[in-house]
């Protein structure tokens, strides 16, 4: 850093920078960015769990879920698309390349991601994420046991059948 360097100040509502050059500017715009496709991704991955909640209710109350293979396999796509939404358009943990060799974009990028808890909000989505997936792979084997027990079921009517079969016929 230099002499004439002048710390930049980051408040709850506003930024104070040292100078008005593009690689500031990206910083706080990445940092702005990251913290409004966060609350994006929260937003949805509340409304998931929201949506869980009452297959859950009805597992506790009734011991099994109305849904269907098919909706939840497309439930299971949705909480997949948002999981790898989040990859591919959040580099949270990474520093941008800009940070790397220039100590005062580092400061403000490091001030910035801890106002805006930016670490600490991606390790809580994940998370409950992380529980979604957990609750989702309980249904999906919720329903392959009751595809298994029908199929079973099925299996014994077929022998009784060909046994009742054998029987008159002899």
């Amino acid at each position: 850093m230099d002499a004439t360097y002048v710390k930049p100040v980051v408040k709850s509502n506003s930024v104070t920078i040292w100078q008005n050059d593009p690689s500031t500017l990206r910083i706080v715009m990445l940092n702005l960015g990251q913290s409004v496709a966060l609350d994006y991704y929260e937003s949805l991955t509340n409304d998931i769990i929201t949506s869980s909640k009452h297959y859950i209710v009805e597992l506790e109350k009734f011991g099994k879920i109305s849904i269907s293979k098919r909706d939840l396999l497309k439930y299971i796509g949705k909480v997949l698309n948002i999981k790898n939404s989040i990859v591919d358009n959040l580099y949270i943990l990474d520093d941008p390349n800009l940070v790397w060799d220039n100590d005062d974009l580092d400061v403000l990028n490091r001030l910035l991601k801890a106002n805006f808890d930016i670490n600490m909000r991606f390790k809580d989505l994940d998370y409950r994420l992380q529980i979604v997936e957990n609750n989702l792979k309980l249904f999906t084997d919720v329903l392959n046991v009751r595809e298994s027990s029908r199929l079973e079921w099925t299996i014994i009517i077929l022998i009784l059948i060909e046994i009742v079969i054998v029987i008159v016929l002899q």
